[in-house]
């Protein structure tokens, strides 16, 4: 964060002063779930309203500090001044001595978490185990249009349904809040500036396409709850590869719900506020982030395979992931400093889709059986 921070042009010490306000950010946050818990015994996350409400207080928030230092005389000298360093060390040192201190982990652990639902999924985990045979073809029941692979991937889908639809309804919530907002200021009088907003936001799409269709998360569930048994196995090469394309498949049966979505609002604000003659941008801004939902989705899920980074406890061992990742996200932001047309940008993302997809299957069918295991 720090090195973000002065590539955005701060100070290396306003850098890391920002750097501290995210860690005691954080501090807060786990002072106030605790809080909320012992006040309605229940997990913040259970709370269907609470997601909702926070996520529109970031944004109010995120758009508000532009705001106040664009139009307040000296706002963003306040902000850095010994004053307001001395309150935020202050109210950051009491969270993090609270959350340091606190003894009531066990007990919220205890509540959340009976044994019997310990011994549940311990249950599942050895029923998976125990599905799985030498011969991959056996293993699908006969009802099922799956090979044996296949059937276990399907079945850890379903099974995680209700955590990726979650995942979906927080990022869907979001665009439809920016889009709520476009609506608003097209409607105040701020129509030319969302025009333009549009009409050069291909650069940015890049980076937020990246953001919506990172599947590590995913992938990171995945091993623990199923590939740490499948590659106790010996797997083939052509196998390794069906099974790249058939969770690439349901991958991106996740992500085209964020991707779709984009896309729709795209649209409906084209049509809205866009003339004719501008259209053709939406249309090439549409294709551009199909193709880029497509190409991270691949991407992420061939890296996954390529550099698998978890040992038998899910515990991260090869930090070249997290570098890749890392890079990945950087380059991602650093398209929104290219300009060049929109026609330029889709006909390039198309390509390099392409290219990329093509090139992840043949090095998952080539180098995945010497990378694709368990980290020791």
């Amino acid at each position: 964060f720090w090195s973000i921070f002065v590539i955005l042009g701060l100070g290396p010490g306003k850098a890391m002063f920002m750097v501290l306000i995210i860690t005691f950010s954080r501090m807060f946050g786990e002072c106030f779930n605790i809080l909320v818990f012992r006040m309605v015994k229940k997990r913040l996350t259970d709370i269907k309203s609470a997601s909702v409400i926070i996520m529109l207080s970031a944004l109010i928030v995120a758009y508000f500090v532009p705001y106040v230092r664009g139009y307040v005389p000296s706002a963003y000298d306040m902000i850095f001044n010994p004053v307001t360093l001395f309150v935020i060390f202050a109210i950051g040192a009491v969270m993090a001595y609270y959350v340091w201190n606190n003894d009531s982990y066990n007990r919220i652990v205890a509540r959340m978490y009976v044994r019997r639902e310990i011994d549940l999924v311990e249950e599942q985990d050895d029923s998976m185990c125990d599905t799985i045979t030498g011969d991959e073809k056996t293993v699908a029941p006969e009802e099922h249009p799956y090979t044996g692979y296949q059937y276990m991937v399907n079945l850890f889908f379903n099974r995680n349904r209700n955590l990726f639809s979650g995942i979906n309804m927080l990022k869907v919530v979001i665009i439809g809040v920016v889009f709520v907002v476009a609506m608003l200021a097209a409607n105040f009088g701020y129509a030319e500036t969302v025009k333009r907003v549009i009409m050069y936001s291909m650069p940015f799409m890049v980076f937020v396409v990246y953001c919506l269709c990172d599947v590590s998360k995913i992938c990171h569930i995945m091993f623990y709850q199923h590939d740490r048994y499948i590659l106790r196995n010996s797997i083939s090469n052509s196998d390794r590869t069906e099974d790249y394309l058939y969770r690439l498949y349901r991958l991106l049966r996740i992500n085209a719900v964020p991707v779709g979505m984009l896309v729709l609002v795209y649209i409906i604000t084209g049509i809205l506020i866009l003339d004719g003659d501008s259209l053709n941008v939406i249309i090439q801004l549409c294709i551009a982030i199909i193709s880029l939902g497509v190409l991270f989705t691949a991407l992420g899920l061939a890296l996954y395979y390529l550099l698998q980074p978890y040992n038998n406890e899910a515990e991260h061992t090869n930090y070249a992931y997290i570098i890749v990742t890392l890079l990945l996200y950087l380059a991602g932001y650093g398209c929104v400093y290219i300009r060049i047309s929109a026609m330029a940008y889709m006909t390039g993302i198309v390509v390099a889709t392409g290219l990329i997809v093509a090139g992840a299957v043949t090095l998952v069918y080539k180098v995945s059986v010497r990378t694709f295991k368990i980290r020791k």
